[in-house]
């Protein structure tokens, strides 16, 4: 796709709609679907990308401001397939608050939310953007009717074990670094970090140990995420962490 004319508040609307995807992945990342952790991989590029420009716009104080931003067809693909499940969410945040018997003045922001993604779902790019096969159609809690996983045999003889939180399948010779990232994810759960940056690390996470899966991780991958995780930490407990986890992806040969 070529470049798009975007604001920040926008790409917001973007990122958060992915995040929905990227949520729901985490949550039902089982032994041996290994389809949910490369389908995790592709949903935290395109998610890092868009953070990428929003760090950016909110360096430079631009982001009630109109600039140029280039995404891939992928990106473009899955935020047309999500934007709908963000409204869908804002819906039912917005029905809670009226059952309530809350004020009306209560519905005032996510009425307003509503009005600007219906603006973007109206958008005419989206005519030109091809469809995106989501793992199920049926992202929010409500509607999951979940298919059981694909089983996979697990031969420990062939040096692969379950392991972690998001119980992706990884290699057992890289387990040390997968049992590294479970107490730095545990400890940013429960950080004060802002819930936004937690997801955010959380998803640069997956992709790290979606790679740990694989026999020949991509090295570049495995860098680009760490770099971006590391960037997320500052200081404390959390970037000692994260230190030790590059200390055993190195000796892995991995960094």
């Amino acid at each position: 796709m070529p470049p798009i004319n975007i604001t920040g508040k926008s790409l917001k609307f973007w990122r958060d709609a992915l995040n929905i995807y990227l949520q729901y992945l985490k949550k039902h990342s089982l032994p041996g679907n290994t389809v949910i952790g490369d389908e995790a991989e592709k949903v935290g590029h395109s998610f890092r990308r868009i953070t990428e420009e929003l760090r950016e716009t909110h360096r430079k104080g631009h982001e009630g401001f109109d600039f140029d931003a280039s995404f891939s067809d992928q990106c473009f693909s899955l935020v047309k397939a999500l934007l709908p499940f963000l409204k869908k969410q804002y819906e039912r945040e917005r029905d809670k608050i009226v059952q309530s018997g809350a004020p009306t003045q209560a519905t005032e922001s996510i009425d307003s939310k509503l009005l600007e993604l219906e603006r973007i779902i109206a958008w005419p790019i989206w005519e030109r953007v091809k469809s995106y096969d989501l793992i199920n159609e049926n992202l929010l809690p409500e509607e999951e009717r979940l298919s059981p996983p694909v089983p996979l045999i697990i031969n420990n003889h062939d040096g692969i074990v379950a392991f972690g939180n998001h119980n992706i399948i990884v290699q057992e010779n890289h387990s040390s670094a997968s049992e590294e990232l479970q107490k730095l994810i545990e400890a940013i759960r429960k950080s004060e970090l802002p819930q936004s940056t937690k997801g955010e690390a959380e998803a640069e996470i997956i992709t790290i140990e979606a790679q740990l899966a694989k026999k020949q991780p991509d090295k570049t991958i495995i860098q680009r995420a760490f770099f971006g995780l590391k960037t997320l930490l500052v200081g404390g407990e959390l970037l000692g962490l994260a230190v030790n986890v590059h200390t055993v992806l190195h000796a892995l040969g991995l960094l």
